[in-house]
């Protein structure tokens, strides 16, 4: 494993990206025992020299945390993605038996809701799978004994079945369309032996009528198993959040905005969005900017740069005076050129993949600059190949374009912008509308051009490709509707 990484999102630092959680004492278990931290089994297999001690691991770090103050903890979050988001849902209850009675204590599952689903060929191929890693691993007595006291070892791998008598407070991050559960619970390889399901799996858009319907009575049953009486046990005081074909919440720490005056100028300027001093020196890499083959297949080995935003104009700043009382520069063009020209020196001019500049003349030429900050008017006119990635729904445009606190003078729109299941009927229309324009508007600037792709998904987000959690991970967005403009 690598020694170092970067935190961010629930994890992060910074209060402006997770501002509920930022100051807490943070700690990433490394997973590395397939089984989601359940393993028990003394003897050493002579052959491989595998140990399978997942639960001893996670056991010894948990007894380290709390010798080094946890004991002492007044509110904690056990979170986990994935596997990891099992482990979360698996320990739950005991991890919140080791702290004390007075302490908040919740969990957190990210992706980690696998159903004991149906496949394609109509048995339940996982749960043979499950029934392997129980056995292999001896996590039978590991498993919450609330479960296998009930029903069979492998089946309390299944969360739908330990959340009915969880006693902690659960909250459930998933998408209905999992990408990993569809390859491997839906339609693993072991059952689709002639392979009739490789490129639906891979991209549902090339799925044909009879699979997207299998798919969709898929996301019923991951439903069902999700919304089912046990639900008022996992959240206890706390109402269900489900968003529908992504993750949720949106990454805070993607995006920078832009400052339109002195007044919201001089906001950012002693944070990292106004000031290089006041960022991090050093970030983990993720998403397109990975270093992991697996991960990242078509970038991972190619020279990567992150130039770092602060000018509040998408690098387009071009004023020489520095304004006197502010003292604030305001020349984010500057910034830009001197970073390519630097980047220039040092080899990039001999690239054979890559480039970029300013406002476009292209379309400067034909309309007021001010224009020319939307792409669907600056894309209309590009000769260099260009993808789009963004959500119809995207959580900066709601909040920033589509009911920004300036003309939400009351305050009506606060709630629903915080959370679209908050809504009312009007509101939702109305958000409804804007995803209308925002497909408009796709399509006036990418036309039929085939050198400009797109990913558009429904995903209440802002910022998805430098999160290893929506690059191409297990639970990355997945995309089922294919007729976008109309």
């Amino acid at each position: 494993m690598e020694k170092t990484m970067g935190f961010s999102g629930i994890l992060g630092s910074k209060q402006a990206a997770n501002p509920d959680f930022y100051n807490w004492n943070r700690i990433k278990i490394r997973y590395c025992d397939g089984s989601s931290f359940t393993g028990d089994v003394e003897a050493v297999d002579p052959k491989t020299k595998l140990f399978f001690r997942g639960e001893r691991v996670w056991q010894a770090v948990i007894d380290d945390l709390l010798a080094k103050g946890m004991k002492n903890a007044q509110n904690a979050i056990l979170s986990g993605c994935s596997a990891g988001g099992l482990a979360a849902i698996l320990h739950c209850d005991k991890f919140r038996s080791l702290l004390p009675a007075s302490a908040r204590v919740k969990c957190v599952s990210d992706a980690g809701y696998f159903i004991h689903g149906t496949d394609i060929a109509g048995g339940s191929y996982v749960e043979s799978f499950y029934s392997k890693v129980v056995k292999l691993h001896g996590s039978a007595k590991t498993l919450p004994a609330s479960c296998t006291s009930r029903m069979r070892p492998e089946l309390c791998f299944f969360p739908q079945y330990v959340a009915q008598s969880m006693r902690t407070p659960l909250f459930i991050l998933n998408s209905a369309y999992d990408a990993w559960q569809i390859k491997n619970i839906l339609a693993p390889s072991a059952v689709d032996k002639g392979g009739s399901w490789k490129s639906c799996k891979l991209d549902l858009k090339k799925c044909s009528a009879a699979q997207l319907q299998v798919v969709q009575n898929y996301r019923a049953q991951f439903l069902r198993a999700k919304i089912g009486k046990a639900i008022g046990d996992w959240f206890y005081d706390r109402s269900a959040i489900q968003k529908i074909d992504s993750p949720y919440p949106s990454n805070p720490t993607c995006g920078g905005g832009w400052c339109e005056d002195l007044v919201r100028c001089v906001s950012r300027r002693d944070t990292r969005r106004g000031s290089s001093s006041k960022m991090d020196k050093t970030m983990g890499f993720s998403g397109i900017l990975g270093r992991k083959q697996a991960a990242n297949p078509d970038f991972y080995n190619w020279n990567r740069i992150k130039i770092r935003y602060c000018d509040g104009s998408s690098f387009t700043g071009d004023v020489e005076a520095v304004d006197p009382k502010t003292k604030l520069f305001f020349r984010g063009e500057r910034v830009w050129q001197a970073v390519i020209d630097e980047l220039l020196a040092k080899g990039m001019k001999n690239a054979q993949n890559g480039s970029a500049k300013s406002l476009p003349a292209s379309c400067t030429s034909r309309m007021s600059p001010e224009l020319c900050f939307f792409p669907q008017y600056v894309a209309q006119s590009m000769r260099t190949p260009l993808f789009i990635l963004n959500s119809a729904y995207d959580a900066w445009q709601i909040k920033n374009i589509l009911a920004p606190s300036a003309v939400d003078k009351g305050g009506s729109w606060k709630s629903c912008k915080l959370d679209l299941k908050k809504c009312s009927a009007a509101q939702l229309q109305v958000v409804q509308n804007y995803r209308t324009q925002f497909l408009r508007a796709v399509n006036v600037g990418l036309g039929n051009s085939t050198a400009k792709g797109l990913f558009i998904d429904s995903c209440y987000a802002h910022c998805q490709s430098g999160s290893v959690a929506t690059w191409l991970s297990d639970g990355s967005p997945v995309v089922s509707n294919t007729v976008i403009f109309f």
